[in-house]
């Protein structure tokens, strides 16, 4: 059985470009090492108490064993460390703003693919949950089978922050 030439020029191609064990990055732009990725477990939206018009964000995270700094302060954003439990903060317009903010305090690739449980202060809850909905349900990256809590009397950075402490 003979083949075209055409067919044996993509076949040599195609070999070079994914059978050369080089790094696919070029070719994958969306593939990350799993060691670059930092996976969030819990999100907390509460209303900003300084600008009215923005929300902040708390994302809480297991670093790896062997650790690593994940950079940022806490004052002005950043993480904050509560034994083995991270927490960072951050401030936005939207819930994707406040993420893409809270990216520049992380070392890694931020993955909120793995958020199981979303907390949202009542102060947030009072304004309307439809953005909060919106944004779980129609982000590309975000689960759509994870918990959504409402804080009821606090704030989900003050009630994550007594639940890091009692069983971190």
């Amino acid at each position: 059985m003979r083949y075209p030439k055409s067919f044996l020029v993509f076949l040599i191609i195609f070999s070079l470009m994914f059978l050369s064990g080089c790094n696919l990055g070029a070719y994958f732009v969306e593939r990350r090492e799993i060691r670059d990725l930092e996976f969030m477990r819990v999100m907390g939206i509460d209303k900003s108490l300084e600008e009215p018009d923005s929300i902040e964000i708390s994302l809480l995270y297991l670093p790896e064993s062997g650790g690593g700094d994940g950079g940022g302060n806490e004052k002005n954003g950043g993480d904050k460390e509560s034994g083995n439990v991270r927490n960072i903060r951050s401030k936005g317009l939207t819930v994707f703003e406040a993420i893409r903010d809270a990216e520049m305090y992380s070392e890694k690739h931020m993955h909120i693919s793995h958020i199981h449980a979303t907390l949202i202060g009542e102060g947030a809850a009072k304004e309307g949950l439809i953005p909060y909905i919106d944004f779980i349900s129609r982000g590309f990256r975000m689960r759509l089978k994870q918990n959504i809590y409402i804080i009821k009397g606090s704030t989900a950075e003050e009630f994550m922050d007594g639940a890091t402490k009692m069983h971190y």
